[in-house]
């Protein structure tokens, strides 16, 4: 559609600029033929006919014109419509992983990736991107918070997460009120943690993907003060273009 609206307009120009050169020429061969008073008569007023002449000349540029302005608005609205769907499809995708967040916040514990309600790549795209649209710096802050905390989610983890010590949080939360003998059993169990060795390995991958992430989250925090409000606009799909 917009191939079709520039091509449009470029024949209109064209056709315009050779409208008018007939248009000269003709003047040009009345003066040279009957002098200045030809021209006047040519130009008058009440020659009605001439200037019918001169509008039908013009008609099908001007038409063009007005055909590529109407193809472009067109296309613009087209993708006013995209980008409000993308928006509305990065608002769930943000607002599901939020609410994950906020009921199993994943504080010093690796969990198996496939507990996220998307892929880390499609949370963090969303939450990118937003950022660089986002005026509410408070937003950007619980968004940047949110966005790395995708590390702590690995691959092949498993229904258990993995922590330090071992066992979950909701253990360590529960050995404040727990017997001599269960602080012991709890004891027992942070000596013996299985799952120290896969711990540490995903631990380093989780650290080396989140240098990754904090860099895409500077490069959209840059970005976000170098956009222009009316390009934010476009692309939340709310802009006259």
């Amino acid at each position: 559609m917009k191939f079709w609206a520039m091509t449009c307009k470029v024949l209109g120009y064209i056709w315009l600029v050779l409208a008018c050169l007939l248009i000269l020429v003709g003047i040009v061969g009345v003066w040279m033929k009957e002098g200045f008073s030809g021209v006047q008569n040519l130009l008058s007023p009440f020659n009605v006919a001439n200037y019918i002449v001169t509008i039908i000349t013009l008609a099908p540029g001007i038409g063009l014109l007005m055909l590529s302005e109407k193809l472009q608005n067109k296309a613009k609205t087209v993708i006013s419509d995209k980008n409000r769907k993308k928006a509305k499809i990065r608002e769930q995708i943000i607002s599901e992983y939020g609410e994950y967040i906020k009921n199993h916040p994943p504080t010093g514990e690796i969990r198996d990736v496939s507990e996220l309600p998307y892929t880390k790549e499609e949370i963090l795209d969303a939450i990118t991107l937003e950022i660089v649209l986002e005026n509410d710096d408070q937003m950007v802050g619980a968004m940047t918070t949110c966005a790395v905390m995708l590390a702590d989610f690995q691959e092949k983890v498993g229904p258990n997460p993995l922590t330090m010590l071992g066992i979950s949080n909701a253990e360590i939360l529960s050995a404040v009120k727990s017997s001599d003998s269960e602080l012991k059993a709890l004891a027992a169990k942070i000596t013996e943690n299985p799952d120290k060795e896969r711990y540490e390995y995903l631990k380093k991958v989780a650290d080396e993907e989140l240098i990754l992430i904090k860099k895409k989250l500077e490069a959209a925090e840059e970005l976000r003060r170098q956009m222009p409000e009316e390009k934010k606009r476009q692309i939340r799909g709310n802009s006259s273009f």
